[in-house]
C-alpha cells in the first residue's frame, strides 16, 4: 500500500476553513486535540503536518468522519473507509453545545490514548 502524502498547505486550509465553519477559536480546537495553540497554527500554515491521532481528532473535533476530513488530500485507494465512531461524532457534533462537545472530546481522546496506546500531537 502506498504511503499517503499530504499536501500540508491544502491540508492546513481544510483545518482553517473547518474550524471557522464551526466558529471555534484555535484555543478551542487546540483542546479538543490535546496540543498548544502553536501546534493548530503551525497545521493551518501549513509547516507541521498532523499525526494519525491528531487527525482523527481533528475529525472528531469537525463531527465528521476522517475520510470527510481527508477528501480532496489523498489519493482515491488510499482514502478511509466510514465508520461507526466517525457517524457518532458528528451526530454528537450536531446535537452538543461547544461546551459539551469539548468534554466529549477529552472523554473520547482519553479512551483513544488507553485503549490504543496513541499520544495526540
Amino acid at each position: 500500500m502506498p504511503e499517503a502524502q499530504f499536501d500540508t498547505k491544502k491540508l492546513g486550509l481544510q483545518i482553517s476553513v473547518l474550524r471557522s465553519e464551526k466558529q471555534m477559536s484555535q484555543e478551542e480546537l487546540a483542546e479538543m486535540c490535546g496540543v498548544s495553540r502553536n501546534t493548530v497554527a503551525s497545521w493551518e500554515s501549513g509547516q507541521k503536518e498532523p499525526k494519525l491521532s491528531s487527525v482523527i481528532l481533528l475529525a472528531m473535533a469537525f463531527g465528521c468522519s476522517v475520510q470527510d476530513f481527508l477528501k480532496g488530500l489523498l489519493p482515491e485507494e488510499v482514502s478511509p473507509a466510514e465508520d461507526e465512531g466517525s457517524r457518532l461524532c458528528a451526530e454528537a457534533r450536531s446535537r452538543l453545545s461547544n461546551q459539551e462537545y469539548l468534554a466529549f472530546i477529552k472523554h473520547m481522546k482519553a479512551t483513544l490514548e488507553y485503549t490504543c496506546g496513541i499520544k495526540a500531537s
